[in-house]
């Protein structure tokens, strides 16, 4: 967790519309991502009303919607396929969802990709830049990412679904494709 210090600090800085914040924290197994979202809320969330993430029931609510946004399903083929998460309710993917795997941003030499190789795998996966598009993967992180590579390349309307395929699957309400 931030220091007091540092709280004040990063309160200080003069953030605006158009600055992208990235909270990077140390990792899962340190409570990460909970310190991330923790900072992002007290520090960005706050000052944002445009932060992209979504919930289930949102997530739900878009797809069933008139014109849904294009979602894409950043897990590794394999975990597209039959998701083989331990202990998950159900195994599957988001019905309708298309499938990039997050590695497609890296080279082989684990390098970021430039913008028009990226802009052209999102666009082969079916995301077009004049519409709605949003990720999902095991819970958010992946999906993250991808969220940030869609603002990168300047895409309109990017989300996250934070909860992403464990809060899916545990609602067992919700359809799963296999």
């Amino acid at each position: 967790m931030p220091t007091r210090p540092s709280l004040a600090a990063l309160r200080r800085i003069a953030l605006g519309p158009g600055l992208i914040v990235v909270a990077v924290t140390a990792g899962l197994a340190l409570g990460g991502r909970a310190a991330g979202r923790w900072v992002m809320d007290r520090i960005v969330g706050a000052k944002f009303d445009d932060v992209s993430h979504i919930d289930t029931a949102t997530a739900a609510a878009r797809l069933a919607g008139p014109a849904p946004p294009l979602l894409l399903d950043v897990r590794t083929a394999e975990e597209y396929a039959v998701s083989h998460l331990p202990g998950a309710r159900r195994l599957g993917h988001v019905p309708g969802a298309r499938h990039l795997d997050w590695r497609f941003a890296f080279d082989d030499h684990g390098k970021l990709r430039n913008k028009a190789v990226l802009r052209a795998g999102f666009e082969q996966a079916g995301v077009a830049f004049d519409r709605p598009a949003g990720a999902y993967c095991t819970g958010g992180i992946r999906s993250g990412f991808a969220y940030l590579l869609l603002r990168w390349l300047d895409h309109p309307a990017p989300a996250n679904y934070d909860g992403s395929w464990w809060a899916w699957a545990a609602d067992g309400a919700r359809p799963v494709a296999r």
